[in-house]
């Protein structure tokens, strides 16, 4: 390590790991400009971006609580994250230049969602689904277009209740 930059002149609090995956935390965009920062500000779990050379840092305001960020392959077009927007839970995207956010799956009533990764060309992404239930904690993994079509649940092995982790 040598010829160390500083990307966050002030200090910055990273969400806590009970907001989304714990050990992703930040990321570098795909050019390399830029680092995107799953952050709290003001207690709130939200979106940051630094500039990878030092040059500044900006908050991204989606209107809502987000947390999971990432860059959409292969050219950071647009920022996926988890929230809580007007009509629930669910997957959302975000311009990280204009700032329009769209909502792309909702949860059904009694269910939640995480995990959300973009497949490497960006035209799919892989997040689970879970619901508490008297048998308990139930998980399973879908794959959805980017768009929002084409949900769908992938099959579990017999017997499974937790289909999990898409990365």
């Amino acid at each position: 390590g040598t010829d160390l930059t500083l990307v966050t002149p002030e200090p910055l609090t990273l969400a806590p790991s009970n907001y989304g995956r714990a050990w992703e935390k930040y990321e570098f965009s795909p050019d390399g400009q830029s680092v995107l920062i799953a952050a709290m500000t003001g207690g709130v779990p939200s979106i940051a971006i630094a500039r990878s050379d030092g040059s500044g840092i900006r908050q991204l305001d989606v209107g809502m609580p987000a947390t999971e960020p990432s860059f959409r392959p292969p050219n950071g077009s647009e920022i996926l994250f988890v929230g809580r927007g007007g009509s629930g839970r669910g997957l959302f995207a975000v311009d990280p230049t204009g700032g329009a956010v769209r909502q792309i799956v909702t949860t059904r009533a009694g269910f939640d969602l995480a995990g959300a990764n973009w497949s490497p060309d960006g035209s799919q992404i892989a997040y689970w689904s879970w619901s508490e239930t008297a048998e308990g904690l139930t998980a399973k993994s879908h794959v959805v277009a980017a768009d929002g079509t084409g949900d769908r649940e992938l099959p579990s092995p017999l017997d499974a209740v937790w289909n999990a982790h898409s990365t």
